[in-house]
């Protein structure tokens, strides 16, 4: 037998290194330290340890226009558009509303650039909440918005699931453990965004695929905005946008009873809206079917949609994987959105 050329490492059967994410004392340690911040604010008197809400809400018109608007809300200040997002609208405009309170911050998109859009929503409204409202604030809000605009529809609804932690390592090491094994089925792009202002505050978007019926998933860790530091708490938030849309394939509020801002005030519906959108898993054990990308942030999701094109047995592929390999947190999870409510 000729001898094996010099420049040809010879094969070894020796297990590729797939980064530290799935070594057993890193990831023990991440889980003690979500349970020690889940134990933490479980005994605070006003803090749950994972809360639910609302966020941003989009409505629109097909029978209002501009000027029907500003009669009812009062004059918008011209604003100027995001030249990363599409144009769907040629002109945008803003106010805080209603004057001296600034309860909710009202874009007002207008003058469509397509029929099939005037056809529908002449008008569009992004309605973002004060960060300081309270929910029941909130639907107060929007109740007032409702009896001065009685024919709006609702486009879409954010809704969103924050993990409660003391301080920003915590939230840190926390959203690294969640956004590693976050798993949203029939997803398969997955973006991270970085804040311009702080490259370790960034969120992760899982973009749309024809098979699923949401909008966007994304997640992320920040710090809330209160008055004081000692309020000023750190969360990891999942959000998820729920749409309205003739699209059979995304038109969660419709399947959820939800068309408007009555129907959402009357009942916000979190839990339908989040039911089976998200999941916890991991692979059962470390021998991974291909290499972790740790400098890529690379996800179960990731690794998962990855080999299960290339896999010569899928069945196998899902024999390794743990469907629940921390359901108390899923269960927290599930637990606060089926709690929440506008009181």
């Amino acid at each position: 037998m000729s001898a094996q050329p010099a420049n040809i490492k010879r094969w070894s059967r020796k297990r590729p290194d797939y980064g530290c994410a799935y070594r057993k004392s890193e990831y023990q340690k991440e889980i003690a330290l979500i349970q020690e911040q889940v134990h933490y604010f479980s005994k605070h008197p006003t803090i749950m340890p994972v809360r639910a809400g609302i966020h941003r809400i989009a409505c629109s018109s097909s029978e209002y226009s501009k000027d029907d608007i500003t009669q009812a809300l009062g004059q918008f200040t011209p604003a100027f558009w995001d030249k990363k997002k599409p144009k769907t609208y040629q002109y945008k405009a803003q106010r805080f509303w209603p004057d001296g309170e600034a309860l909710l911050n009202i874009n007002l998109l207008y003058g469509p650039t397509t029929p099939q859009i005037a056809s529908t929503a002449k008008i569009y409204l992004d309605i973002i909440p004060n960060k300081a409202l309270s929910p029941a604030q909130y639907r107060d809000a929007l109740a007032d918005l409702h009896s001065r605009l009685p024919r709006l529809k609702v486009s879409e609804v954010e809704y969103h699931l924050d993990l409660m932690c003391r301080d920003r390592e915590s939230a840190e090491s926390a959203h690294r453990f969640i956004h590693r094994h976050l798993f949203i089925p029939y997803n398969s792009e997955v973006r991270i965004v970085t804040d311009k202002a702080d490259e370790s505050l960034y969120s992760v978007h899982y973009d749309r695929d024809t098979k699923t019926y949401t909008d966007h998933i994304s997640e992320g860790f920040r710090k809330s905005n209160k008055a004081t530091p000692e309020d000023a708490l750190w969360y990891v938030r999942f959000e998820f946008t729920a749409a309205r849309s003739s699209d059979k394939r995304n038109r969660v509020l419709r399947a959820i009873g939800i068309d408007t801002l009555p129907g959402l005030l009357r009942n916000p519906q979190v839990y339908p809206a989040l039911k089976n959108r998200f999941a916890f898993k991991r692979f059962k054990s470390d021998k991974h079917p291909a290499p972790w990308d740790v400098a890529d942030r690379d996800t179960f999701q990731r690794l998962y949609n990855r080999t299960k094109v290339q896999a010569s047995n899928p069945r196998a592929l899902k024999a390794n994987i743990n469907q629940g390999p921390f359901p108390w947190l899923f269960d927290m999870y599930i637990a606060a959105a089926k709690k929440f409510t506008w009181k």
